[in-house]
């Protein structure tokens, strides 16, 4: 069965839920035509991809739902699995931390960071192990070029992508034709593909045909070779690609877009807002468009969460929007939904001198009856904390106030489930912390004490990447002696990436046997991560003879993903080797199309990064639940 898009994101020991699986180039799927979460296995598994049966009928879907009650009260549980778990959260937001391009041997050259540390146009040093795009021109190019032309789908979606993600915006003409013409191929995925392409190319060329795309224009259908309407789906991802270019000349067309569609269109007008929130800081005109429709009650509860998540990523430009986020957090009537948002929008846009959210904050984190409100409260704190942290000496009092609370909560939770969440919230400010300050080594004393003590799998698995966080590399010896005695693959996955985030060298060969061994697609993934992070380049051969005979969805995807995450040069020779012989099953020439994708990426991290960092992923609607499931 194919997906709409290529690659998945693997979401460590939550993914274990997932069932059947149904896609191409490394989708997952979970059976039955119920949508979850993203990266837990939600969407239709439809032969031919491409979205839900009825376009904008569906949407992730809150895990969480009703409202009232109070505060941060009157939470009514859906049935079925819980995705609030800390594990969720981390595999949708680590790219904030672990910053492998950045590690990976020499560091990047990168001026002019953006937003969430997404720029375009950014290249390794000479020295790096990661390949620069002039490598990339001559030898990768044509080869992705001509994958276009191949019969199966899953192959040409993965190459028209992984054009779009190694491609400097600055030579977008080296592949723009390609691209539009992937519009009119006849396979759905591809078509989507190309759509969300032309925005991660990053190039204002794009711009004419994806507003005609979004607006379903009769030119719009000739782009697309379509009869008939353009479908929900497609304008919701030519919406998200506009927001990828920032381009102000798609404000009004977006705008429009959102006012005139009912809320039946779930897709459309949550991809509007989603857009909305991708532009570049500097667009005034948006904040007081997203401000009054946060207002409007009247709004589906999953459309109107994601615009507390799009004002925040406005940042300072979008701090006079405070008020009403503290407001709506705290008023009673405000939907669940919308209030975790809130709350993280927050987290995000405050600073140690909002001393009236930090009190809401703390009140949530520690009282609130709503969990997963509780729960992204701490890190709101954490993230508050780490600015003061950063701000020293001037900020030392607030400093001590969120330290003290979020210690006091990692020592005595008031609750099994809140100790991942202080744990984590712990390590985000003892890491802004000054290297071997007191206040660091109190959170990592603290931190490697709560392990030792904690057996909870899931805590563990969360306190050892906190003390990965924090660089607690006194503890790298007994977090080694872990990995090799653990029995639960969450937490030695966890283990691995918090050895490499701690950059504890002893450690690499004991993650290169595991990985030599390991049949688990996850944990394949968290070790070659850990991997990545230490510098060691010597795994890549093993995993494209790994990619040359998987033959299961599963374990293709994973090592696509190992490979991108080890992502030096020398695994290029043999990638395009597998990819040229035509013999060799689809499915792994697709994956290594993708793996191509993530080893040339032009951005200092995954160019989804900026969808999954800091969103409510329990609000996720269809296409932003596909967009965070591509590798």
């Amino acid at each position: 069965m194919k997906s709409t898009l290529a690659g998945a994101l693997v979401v460590g020991t939550i993914l274990a839920l997932a069932g059947e699986l149904g896609a191409h180039g490394g989708m997952y799927r979970g059976p039955g035509p119920s949508i979850g979460p993203p990266g837990t296995g939600g969407g239709p598994a439809t032969p031919g991809g491409g979205g839900p049966t009825t376009p904008g009928g569906g949407g992730a879907g809150p895990v969480t739902g009703g409202g009232g009650g109070g505060a941060f009260t009157g939470v009514r549980r859906a049935a079925g699995p819980d995705y609030s778990g800390w594990e969720t959260w981390w595999s949708f937001n680590k790219h904030a931390y672990l910053n492998l391009r950045a590690r990976l041997g020499s560091r990047y050259s990168i001026t002019g960071l953006g937003r969430d540390g997404v720029t375009p146009d950014i290249q390794p040093d000479a020295e790096s192990p990661r390949p620069a795009f002039g490598e990339l021109e001559p030898d990768v190019l044509p080869v992705l070029r001509g994958l276009l032309a191949e019969d199966d789908p899953d192959i040409v979606d993965s190459a028209v992508l992984a054009l779009a993600r190694v491609t400097p915006a600055s030579r977008a003409s080296l592949v723009f034709d390609d691209i539009v013409a992937a519009l009119a191929h006849p396979e759905r995925s591809v078509k989507q593909a190309a759509i969300l392409g032309l925005g991660v190319l990053g190039h204002g060329l794009a711009v004419p045909h994806l507003l005609e795309i979004l607006q379903d224009s009769r030119e719009g259908r000739r782009l697309l070779k379509l009869t008939q309407e353009v479908d929900e789906i497609q304008r919701s991802l030519a919406a998200v690609a506009l927001g990828y270019l920032s381009d102000p000349r798609a404000l009004p067309a977006l705008q429009e877009t959102f006012a005139r569609s009912t809320d039946a269109k779930v897709d459309l007008k949550a991809s509007c807002i989603l857009a909305l929130g991708l532009y570049q800081e500097g667009q005034f005109e948006i904040l007081p468009f997203l401000l009054d429709e946060l207002e409007n009650a009247r709004t589906a509860d999953v459309i109107r969460a994601q615009i507390p998540i799009a004002i925040a990523r406005h940042g300072e430009t979008a701090r006079p929007a405070l008020p009403l986020l503290l407001r709506t957090a705290l008023s009673r009537k405000t939907p669940a939904l919308v209030r975790q948002s809130c709350v993280v929008a927050l987290g995000r846009l405050a600073v140690p001198e909002d001393a009236e959210v930090i009190e809401a904050l703390c009140e949530c984190a520690g009282e609130a009856d709503d969990q997963v409100a509780s729960h992204f409260a701490f890190i709101a704190l954490g993230e508050i904390g780490a600015g003061a942290a950063a701000d020293l000496p001037r900020q030392a009092q607030v400093l001590d106030q969120v330290s003290k609370f979020l210690l006091r909560h990692l020592v005595r939770p008031r609750s099994t489930s809140q100790l991942p969440w202080s744990a984590t919230a712990c390590a985000l400010v003892g890491r802004s912390c000054p290297a071997d300050s007191e206040a660091r080594l109190l959170f990592a004393t603290k931190l490697g004490e709560v392990w030792t003590e904690t057996r909870n799998p899931s805590q563990r698995a969360a306190l050892a990447i906190a003390l990965g966080l924090v660089e607690a590399r006194p503890m790298g010896k007994a977090l080694l002696a872990e990995l090799a005695e653990a029995g639960d693959l969450g937490v030695k996955g966890a283990l691995a990436e918090a050895l490499g985030l701690m950059d504890f060298q002893e450690g690499a060969p004991e993650l290169k046997r595991l990985l030599a061994e390991t049949n688990d697609a996850d944990y394949r993934v968290q070790l070659a991560t850990g991997l990545g992070l230490l510098g060691d380049l010597e795994v890549s051969g093993l995993l494209v003879k790994e990619l040359e005979s998987a033959r299961t969805l599963w374990v293709t995807s994973s090592v696509a993903k190992a490979l991108g995450n080890v992502g030096d040069r020398s695994a290029l020779p043999p990638l395009l080797d597998l990819i040229k012989k035509k013999h060799r099953p689809g499915l792994a020439r697709a994956f290594g199309a993708v793996a191509l994708g993530l080893i040339g990426e032009k951005l200092a991290r995954p160019w989804n990064a900026r969808v999954t960092i800091g969103s409510n992923y329990l609000a996720a609607f269809y296409t932003q639940s596909e967009i965070m499931d591509i590798l």
